[in-house]
């Protein structure tokens, strides 16, 4: 048996496209019981909506439900409520609370920062080794033979008495 008016139907009914008379024939489709395996899963969805259109409240369920309201609404009126007064300082008092937090987060990140300042000038500072400074002159090779090298940086103290004599003279 060929199914496809009632996928077709089933397609349009997804899609919200179907009339009330199209729900119906597929209402009545899946009340029988030979429906072929392939349309089983959709079964149930049309057999919960008969059912569910079946249920009726009874007629005194108005009044049950206005009963049960007005019960509730007494207990409600005569619980008392105590008003308690606030004063001004409760709205702002997270906020002290905060201000103390970033205070102290504060204060540690500098004494952080002044440990790591103070660190770091008393690591930049090089301490060189004395000068070593050669006994014998150094020469230098110029071609095949050597000549000695002069410092002029180097002081002799002999020199240095001798042009102190001069001056002096």
């Amino acid at each position: 048996m060929d199914y496809k008016y009632i996928e077709q139907l089933l397609e349009r009914y997804w899609n919200c496209e179907t009339s009330l008379q199209e729900e119906s024939i597929l209402r009545n489709f899946f009340a029988q019981s030979n429906v072929p395996e392939h349309l089983k899963a959709y079964q149930d969805v049309f057999l919960c909506q008969e059912k569910a259109s079946e249920e009726h409240v009874s007629d005194d369920f108005d009044e049950r439900i206005l009963k049960v309201i007005e019960a509730k609404d007494k207990e409600v009126s005569q619980t008392s409520v105590k008003a308690v007064p606030l004063r001004a300082s409760y709205g702002i008092r997270p906020f002290f609370k905060a201000a103390a937090v970033v205070a102290v987060v504060l204060s540690i990140s500098m004494a952080v920062q002044q440990a790591i300042d103070d660190q770091s000038q008393t690591s930049n500072v090089v301490t060189l080794p004395p000068a070593v400074v050669p006994a014998a002159p150094e020469t230098a090779f110029d071609g095949n033979e050597a000549k000695p090298v002069v410092d002029s940086l180097k002081v002799n103290d002999a020199d240095y008495t001798i042009q102190n004599q001069q001056r002096s003279e």
